[in-house]
């Protein structure tokens, strides 16, 4: 089928997201004929967005809406199949969560389109409870009548399965794209380091001094930075303010997805409330300690993992829990990366696409 893809996110963000991007665009040129894509800031930013449910069911809402957005409907008409590339975007009920949602919505439900909402979490709530009206339901509304829902984490999963959406258990595409991307260096002496979409600043000097403690030993610090296009400003200003309190930090501007990877597979050790550098990290079998981010994804990757799950930044002995999460993964490093389940990871990632 010629197959449109929406959400790309090969050039956005952190390079993470150039890794899942692109190892979905090579899952799908296998088995159809990718003819495009729009980019996350296209799908995401729409002229005449939504201003809520009540707007998916009015028919002179569409007319006006695809009427400010032809190039994305006209793209959506000529396809043949509408693949959305769903990553951490869905979780609120935000401007650009509205956006991406009526995307589906329409390719689907107004123009009979095949859509596959793939490689994702979704969190109507931004927590891993059953979502309240009418969060819940509005996901619901949309999500139910899809061809096909793929979802990169267990916690996600089975929140959409409570909500009667067909989701299928998958893994994220970043291993795929690993996999091809040649030896990784060996390990060194350093501990890389990388925030959270909301990394609370209250916890930034107890992060510092921990990173100070692993420091004294000669360990260099290393925060990895970069993308191939509109990098993370948050991440940005994350490292600005911990290299504040951790003058011998060192910010790694890395220029390509390979040197990120390189900087991530050469640590013994990432601490981290980022999925994707959580997960790269995993690849590489570096050991990784989960930092709670805005969404339960990373508890989700936990769990897929077989890993402890993320350590709460409300915690009142966080500093604690944190120190003894750190022994815990350089004492028992080889529970990442295990080969098999490396295996497990590229099989599940395939599971984004539907069989046949």
């Amino acid at each position: 089928m010629r197959a449109l893809l929406i959400n790309d996110t090969e050039r956005w963000y952190h390079w993470g997201c150039t890794a899942t991007s692109r190892g979905l665009k090579a899952l799908i040129a296998e088995r159809h004929d990718l003819v495009g894509s729009l980019p996350l800031d296209v799908a995401t930013r729409l002229a005449e967005p939504p201003a809520g449910p009540q707007q998916f069911v009015e028919p002179a809402f569409f007319a006006r809406h695809a009427a400010a957005n032809p190039g994305i409907y006209q793209a959506i008409a000529e396809a043949q199949l509408v693949v959305v590339n769903g990553e951490g975007t869905l979780h609120g009920v935000r401007q650009t969560v509205g956006c991406l949602l009526y995307l589906l919505h329409a390719a689907k439900s107004l123009m009979g389109k095949t859509v596959w909402l793939v490689n994702h979490s979704a969190y109507p709530d931004d927590a891993a409870i059953p979502p309240r009206p009418p969060y819940g339901s509005f996901y619901a509304r949309v999500l139910r009548p899809l061809d096909h829902v793929a979802v990169r984490e267990p916690v996600s999963c089975a929140l959409l399965r409570e909500l009667g959406v067909a989701a299928v258990q998958a893994a994220d595409c970043l291993p795929l794209t690993f996999a091809g991307l040649g030896a990784a260096p060996a390990r060194g002496n350093t501990v890389a380091v990388a925030g959270a979409a909301e990394f609370p600043d209250e916890r930034l000097g107890d992060l510092a001094a921990l990173l100070r403690d692993l420091a004294a030993g000669g360990t260099e610090l290393v925060l990895p930075l970069g993308a191939a296009d509109k990098p993370a400003s948050d991440e940005a200003e994350f490292a600005r303010k911990l290299r504040a309190l951790l003058p011998e930090l060192r910010i790694r501007k890395c220029r390509s997805l390979v040197e990120w990877r390189d900087c991530l597979a050469g640590a013994r050790l990432l601490v981290s409330g980022r999925f994707h550098h959580s997960l790269a990290a995993y690849c590489c079998g570096t050991p990784f300690v989960a930092l709670e981010t805005h969404t339960p994804k990373l508890a989700g990757l936990s769990q897929l993992l077989d890993l402890p799950a993320p350590i709460a930044h409300d915690a009142e002995d966080w500093t604690e829990q944190v120190a003894a999460r750190i022994d815990w993964a350089q004492a028992n490093a080889p529970c990442f990366g295990a080969p098999d389940k490396l295996e497990e990871l590229r099989r599940l990632a395939r599971r984004n696409l539907p069989e046949g």
